[in-house]
């Protein structure tokens, strides 16, 4: 992450974070992992909302939050998935 987006999310003064192309929480600031404690560096929002029970909580709407992250996913520019760990990937 480069420093001055780590900066930025320093001082913004808000929840912030920083998500990757398959919703890795890349970086995030305090105030964003005291709203939520899934946004952990390293965390996956997909598995969060759908694996943890606790998310429910912080979706007021929780009807419509899985259903906005999938349609998220869905806009996504199309890439190859990153390799399984410790498994080389198919040749294409």
């Amino acid at each position: 992450m480069p420093g001055g987006v780590r900066g930025l999310l320093d001082v913004v003064g808000l929840p912030a974070f920083v998500e990757g192309r398959y919703f890795d929480v890349l970086a995030a600031n305090r105030l964003a992992c005291a709203l939520a404690p899934n946004l952990q560096v390293g965390r996956n929002r997909l598995r969060a909302v759908f694996g943890d029970p606790a998310e429910k909580a912080l979706y007021p709407d929780w009807e419509l939050a899985p259903v906005a992250l999938v349609a998220a996913a869905c806009r996504t520019p199309a890439a190859p998935a990153p390799p399984l760990q410790g498994r080389p990937r198919a040749p294409t």
